[in-house]
């Protein structure tokens, strides 16, 4: 059976079953979640197109995480937040940040309406970070990862009216506000974001 095949009997058959079992959230929804990310970000031979494309894998994968239960979608958007590279620092940070950020449009766009008030503040709050590493560094690398930081913060707060409820609030509304839009405003007229 191919990827796509074990996706759909996982969402309608086992998931049911699994989520009474002890073993769910310690075990098997982490070991799930991982699995898909690594399927999500795995690169192919040149030339994938229709089925085997990235973009149609990662469609299939964040369809199929959009019907699973709350625990399950909360759970991954954690687990690829917390994905980006962590405390370190050096190239290898900014890479995986910027990875984060890449991978950010496709779930946002496919999961944006299933996903709950907690998660999409989590995310907010995840490109904030970002955002606030960019803004304070001085590597090359850091303008880059500020415009897609801000591309990723636009989409994401336009999302949220697709049903999220309240999702940003007084604190995260001053952060807006401090990191993406204050620093800008001196350069208007001239900086394209």
């Amino acid at each position: 059976k191919t990827s796509r095949d074990q996706l759909v009997i996982i969402s309608t058959t086992d998931m049911p079953k699994w989520q009474s079992s002890a073993a769910w959230s310690e075990l098997l929804l982490p070991t799930l979640c991982r699995l898909l990310y690594g399927k999500m970000i795995a690169k192919r031979k040149a030339g994938g197109s229709g089925r085997n494309s990235m973009e149609q894998r990662r469609k299939t994968i964040l369809s199929a995480l959009a019907s699973w239960p709350e625990d399950a979608r909360s759970y991954f958007v954690r687990f690829i937040s917390d994905s980006d590279g962590g405390e370190s620092t050096g190239d290898r940070n900014w890479h995986k940040k910027a990875g984060f950020l890449a991978m950010l449009e496709p779930v946002l766009e496919h999961m944006a309406r299933s996903l709950s008030t907690e998660s999409m503040r989590h995310l907010v709050w995840s490109v904030l970070d970002i955002l606030q590493e960019a803004e304070a560094s001085t590597q090359a690398e850091a303008k880059r990862l500020r415009q897609l930081a801000c591309k990723r913060l636009v989409l994401a707060l336009s999302k949220i009216d697709e049903g999220n409820g309240e999702v940003v609030d007084g604190e995260l509304r001053m952060r807006i506000w401090r990191l993406a839009i204050e620093p800008r405003l001196p350069k208007f007229d001239t900086e394209l974001v």
